[in-house]
């Protein structure tokens, strides 16, 4: 059993952040901990939601009370995705290097979420530049979009090489994997994107169908949560690329099935774990 630190926003109602992450992480068979970066009522895509972004004092108070009653070595992977605001990615950068100087193994797994092509930028105006100058270079794993990885290259990307130039550029900059998801480049074939995977020597791609669905949002938290628990579990990234692309594709057919705006995590859990490969890796 692997222990986690999940740094995430938590929504009440619905599946985002770590109300997304942190039950297929648990039911992978991980201790989670998860260190909530803000908490509201639902998505921010609801006509109507309301709640609070936590303080820095209040998110280090937290940690430190956790690491009061158990070792920081045996945290052996953190996880974090929407941090609401600067402080909270200070916190993010400092607790990661605390962590990792008592547990040098253990994995960060970092999910940039700054927005996506549709809906540009949906983050305060301070983080974008945290995740490129500092966060990043501490990652050990990241999970960007599209338009995540356009901003933290500063490039459009068009073209398959395009991407992976993008994804060379980002493994530079410290990660030693780089998975980017939610591509659409002209070598993607009509209605799928694609996702790339660039561990330092190959590069490897899934075109993945796309599901008419609207806007069904936490998909990119469950990514990054399934990738890192197949990898903690000993999987090859190829393999925890295909684990993953292969259970996100069977969790987003049942929620489209059940014609619903949240993601059907709950009724869809057995896709987390099964070891069917629907999708497989193409090196390119």
């Amino acid at each position: 059993m692997k222990h986690i630190l999940s740094i995430q926003s938590h929504v009440t109602y619905g599946h985002v952040g770590n109300s997304a992450a942190v039950f297929p992480l648990q039911y992978l068979g991980n201790e989670v901990w998860p260190l909530h970066t803000v908490q509201f009522s639902g998505q921010t895509q609801y006509p109507h939601w309301d709640g609070d972004v936590f303080s820095e004092e209040h998110l280090r108070k937290i940690i430190k009370g956790v690491f009061s009653h158990v070792s920081m070595k045996t945290c052996d992977a953190i996880l974090a995705g929407y941090l609401g605001s600067k402080s909270t990615g200070d916190v993010v950068y400092d607790t990661v290097n605390a962590i990792k100087k008592e547990n040098p193994n253990a994995i960060f797994c970092c999910d940039p979420v700054m927005g996506d092509v549709d809906s540009g930028f949906y983050i305060s105006e301070d983080v974008p530049p945290l995740y490129k100058e500092k966060i990043l270079t501490i990652a050990d794993m990241i999970t960007p979009n599209h338009f995540e990885t356009e901003y933290l290259v500063n490039g459009k990307i068009s073209t398959l090489d395009e991407a992976k130039t993008a994804a060379k550029t980002l493994y530079d900059k410290g990660p030693n994997l780089v998975f980017i998801t939610s591509l659409i480049v002209d070598e993607t074939p009509n209605n799928h994107f694609t996702i790339l995977l660039f561990d330092g020597n190959e590069y490897y791609i899934i075109n993945n169908p796309l599901i008419d669905m609207g806007d069904v949002c936490g998909t990119g938290d469950v990514f990054a949560a399934l990738t890192l628990a197949h990898t903690l579990q000993g999987q090859n990234p190829v393999s925890a690329m295909e684990r993953t692309v292969s259970s996100m594709y069977s969790l987003l057919e049942n929620t489209n099935k059940l014609k619903q705006f949240e993601l059907d995590l709950i009724g869809s859990r057995e896709v987390f774990s099964k070891e069917e490969i629907l999708f497989k890796a193409i090196n390119i």
